[in-house]
C-alpha cells in the first residue's frame, strides 16, 4: 500500500510539472515583453525630449524676435506720434 501510495504522489507531482513549466514560460515571455516595451518607452521618452528642446529653442528665438518686432512697432508709433503733432501744428499755424 505505501508503493502505491508513493506511486500516485509521484504520479500526481509528475503531472503537476507541466502546468508549472507552462507558467514558469509564459511569465517569462511576460518579462520579455515588458522589458521590450520600457525600452521602447525609454527610447520614446528620449526622442521627445529631444523635441522638447528643440521646440525650447524656437520659442526662445521667437521671444527674441517678438521683442524685436515690439521696439520697432513702438519707434515705428512714437515717430508717427510727432509726424502727426507735427502735422497738427502745421495746419494750425497755417490757418
Amino acid at each position: 500500500m505505501n508503493d502505491k501510495l508513493v506511486d500516485f504522489v509521484f504520479k500526481v507531482l509528475a503531472a503537476g510539472t507541466v502546468p508549472a513549466l507552462i507558467w514558469v514560460n509564459s511569465l517569462s515571455v511576460q518579462n520579455a515583453v515588458l522589458v521590450k516595451t520600457v525600452e521602447n518607452l525609454d527610447q520614446r521618452v528620449s526622442e521627445l525630449e529631444a523635441e522638447q528642446k528643440r521646440v525650447n529653442k524656437v520659442i526662445t528665438e521667437n521671444q527674441a524676435s517678438l521683442r524685436e518686432v515690439h521696439v520697432t512697432v513702438k519707434f515705428i508709433k512714437d515717430l508717427l506720434v510727432e509726424i502727426r503733432s507735427d502735422l497738427r501744428r502745421q495746419n494750425n499755424g497755417g490757418q
